[in-house]
């Protein structure tokens, strides 16, 4: 949970994974999206400068080598 004020639950988010289990109260749903990627390269792998369309195709499968 985050507030600014913890006491004020008027200013409380709930932030999750998935759906609650159990009794969420007076909470209401509203979905978000975050995504954050970071592709990682090993300097021996003397790899620099992929595009965009590179790096999509190692995520595609397309390389693996």
């Amino acid at each position: 949970m985050l507030a600014a004020d913890p006491s004020d639950s008027s200013r409380l988010a709930a932030l999750s994974d998935g759906q609650a289990d159990g009794n969420v109260g007076t909470l209401v749903g509203k979905p978000v999206a975050i995504l954050t990627y970071s592709l990682v390269i090993n300097k021996v792998a003397k790899v620099e400068n992929l595009t965009l369309e590179q790096i999509r195709g190692i995520y595609q499968g397309r390389y693996t080598n």
